[in-house]
């Protein structure tokens, strides 16, 4: 009795387990090829009922096969045991999938039957393709920085993988979507808007950053799916190419059937594509600003190179004449203007002295009035006081002034350089127009004139009375250092003191920057030598050191590319010591870098200062690929931070012993005033300890941090 209760109960399981297995499972008559038994999941695979499935034969819905390539499986089962193999077969609706099949004889009744378990491997399949062609995609996208390229790559395999009609890609110009690539008979061309369907569609992309599924534009309800549906697009799949949360652009694949499956893993290598080609597309981009910056950074050093070779020409010329035609015609050259005039004031007259015309630009057309007194006074209102070069986009009645004879091109924009006496006063202006190439003046063109001007007006002053030395150093090294910054979060001060009763320049200098986050950069260095050369060096890497600072450069980084501009480009005999500083007092936050310069004090609360910890470096210009690091601390509450150069520690006394850093440090230690008091204080200690007789240049920048 129990053998018959446990007979029936074994049966019980496998009819449980026959018909819930996931898997198709046939007992298929050796003979007839008909099944003799199948479970739920074999009539769900092949898309038969149970009723239809009695009368299909198991090589009815092969297709890999001819003929008889069942029955050669079927047989070999029979003649040696088990077999498995893979195969497509053709589901009722026509659909084809991908099978694996395993055989094994059994025996059913007292007869010999074939046991035939179906698995349905179509998804695994079609999900390794589809990893393989991502493979393969973000292979080729990396292997290129041109960014149309790597779209074609792209979209052609990604198209082909999916098994798409067409497809393209869009990004939002600001007005609207625009194709920017193609593939296939699409409706969309590149460079061509979007269309209503395509448009709306792009823009619930954009919104929501999440696919958008359309499997048959032809019965979805909208007037997107509609334009679809008459241009002959059944399907569509739209995929946001997503850049930083943001999103940069749309991918879409057209079909020309409905009913396709857009599965999980259909739509996870959409994702991947997009990705692969959002990091492409910033690649290209990185790649392209990384070329464009170094275009800017070897045309400024071009220019720089050229002012400086400029500045020598002009400081060795004394014939007054001709140097006004060529201060014109190198400030012309060096910003690609095509026109230029040069005025001067002498007893109360505005003259016109000089004028310049490119070849380019069509002819020479002077100027029918010589006196324009009227125009030197309106450009010394727009152009004011202090500032030695301003920009002016939108010329007004100013054209107009100049008196050029009829038929003289109109004139596009205006970059004037102001000329000054030794006192700094107003003495004349050089005015450049239409640029080459229908391009407008730009912050460097400014940038460049300003350093002309200065340059121009020592040069024009030395000409003409060489025994001004003395007033004309005074004024360009006042030309080169900065006020102090006014700011509520510290408190700045700084003294400068040139060697002598004599007043030649040197090459000590400071500066400050503050920066958009609220940073404040502060530099102070000495440019080896005294005079004029070593302050046309000194000016030629404050404005080189300004220049790489605009371009957001971090301290270390910024010296490494000054220091290469400074070796290769410039040919300068002598070297520069740097220390340069970026201060977030908020953040109580400094980070520094130094090229051989003195280490700066640091005092907290009174105590007796230190000096900051800074890695050993060489001075720029004597290693061209030197590399700086830029180091980073925080500094204590009330900490005071003295930045100076080497003058202030070497002022020599009488016996013979320096100044030294231990006086210096002590000094800072006991004061209690404010920035600019101990400025004062220590230029004031170096001084009486010299004797009065300092033997070089001292330049002390202190900062407080409350």
């Amino acid at each position: 009795m129990e053998s018959r209760e446990t007979i029936r109960e074994d049966e019980r399981h496998y009819r449980t387990l026959f018909e819930q297995a996931p898997d198709g499972i046939l007992i298929i008559d050796p003979e007839t090829r008909l099944p003799l038994e199948f479970n739920d999941a074999a009539c769900q695979q092949l898309g038969y009922s149970r009723k239809q499935f009695h009368h299909v034969r198991i090589d009815d819905y092969e297709v890999d096969h001819d003929g008889d390539a069942i029955d050669s499986h079927i047989e070999k089962v029979l003649s040696e045991g088990e077999d498995s193999f893979s195969t497509r077969h053709r589901v009722r609706n026509g659909e084809l999938r991908d099978v694996f099949v395993m055989i094994k004889p059994i025996e059913k009744n007292g007869k010999r039957a074939l046991h035939c378990v179906f698995r349905d491997v179509t998804s695994k399949r079609r999900a390794e393709s589809l990893n393989r062609s991502l493979i393969d995609i973000n292979t080729a996208v990396n292997s290129s920085l041109d960014l149309e390229e790597i779209t074609r790559i792209a979209m052609t395999r990604a198209a082909f993988a999916l098994k798409a009609d067409s497809a393209n890609i869009g990004i939002h110009d600001g007005e609207g979507w625009v194709t920017t690539y193609a593939h296939g008979p699409s409706t969309s061309r590149k460079g061509y808007p979007f269309g209503v369907g395509a448009a709306r569609i792009a823009d619930t992309v954009s919104a929501t950053k999440k696919p958008v599924v359309i499997a048959d534009s032809c019965q979805a309800a909208g007037e997107e799916c509609a334009s679809f549906c008459e241009e002959g697009i059944k399907s569509i799949l739209a995929i946001p190419i997503i850049l930083r949360t943001e999103v940069v652009g749309i991918m879409c694949f057209m079909y020309n059937s409905e009913g396709l499956d857009f599965g999980e893993d259909l739509l996870h290598f959409c994702g991947g594509v997009a990705n692969a080609v959002s990091m492409a597309m910033e690649n290209a981009r990185l790649y392209q600003n990384e070329i464009e910056a170094r275009k800017n950074m070897e045309n400024h050093a071009r220019r720089l190179a050229a002012l400086h070779d400029i500045s020598l020409l002009l400081n060795s010329e004394t014939a007054v004449p001709r140097l006004f035609n060529m201060i014109l015609e190198a400030a012309a050259r060096v910003t690609n203007a095509g026109v230029g005039v040069m005025t001067m004031v002498k007893e109360d007259r505005t003259s016109v002295i000089a004028e310049y015309y490119a070849p380019w630009y069509g002819g020479s057309c002077r100027t029918s009035e010589r006196d324009v007194s009227g125009l030197h006074h309106r450009i010394v209102r727009l152009v004011g006081p202090v500032r030695d070069a301003v920009r002016i986009d939108d010329l007004g009645d100013l054209q107009d002034r100049l008196n050029f004879p009829e038929g003289h091109p109109p004139l596009r924009g205006l970059l004037i350089g102001t000329i000054r006496d030794h006192k700094g006063m107003t003495r004349g202006h050089f005015m450049l127009s239409s640029k080459a190439d229908g391009q407008t003046f730009t912050a460097e063109d400014e940038e460049i004139i300003s350093v002309l001007a200065t340059q121009s007006s020592v040069a024009i002053t030395s000409a003409e009375n060489l025994k001004r030395e003395k007033i004309i150093s005074d004024a360009l090294q006042n030309s080169l250092l900065t006020g102090a910054p006014v700011r509520e979060d510290l408190d700045v001060g700084f003294v400068y003191q040139s060697p002598s009763s004599e007043g030649r320049v040197g090459g000590d200098f400071y500066d400050f920057h503050a920066l958009e986050d609220g940073s404040l950069l502060t530099v102070v260095g000495d440019v080896c030598g005294k005079g004029l050369k070593a302050a046309t060096y000194t000016a030629m890497v404050k404005y080189m050191l300004k220049a790489f600072l605009s371009e957001g450069y971090e301290p270390g980084e910024c010296l490494t590319r000054l220091n290469a501009a400074v070796s290769r480009e410039l040919d300068i005999d002598i070297f520069v010591t740097l220390f340069l500083v970026k201060i977030d007092a908020s953040m109580r936050k400094i980070a520094f870098a130094s090229a051989g310069h003195p280490s700066p004090l640091i005092c907290v609360s009174r105590q007796e200062a230190a000096p900051m910890e800074v890695s050993a470096a060489l001075p720029l210009g004597i290693v061209d690929d030197h590399e700086f690091i830029t180091h980073e601390r925080y500094l204590d509450a009330d900490s005071t931070m003295v930045l100076f150069t080497d003058g202030l520690m070497e002022a020599r006394a009488p016996g013979g012993k320096t100044f030294g850093m231990g006086r210096l440090a002590k000094r800072i230690g006991t004061f209690s005033g404010t920035s600019q008091e101990l400025a004062e204080t220590l230029l004031e200690g170096a001084i009486l300890y010299s004797g009065g007789v300092l033997r070089d240049d001292i330049a002390v920048v202190v900062i407080k941090v409350p």
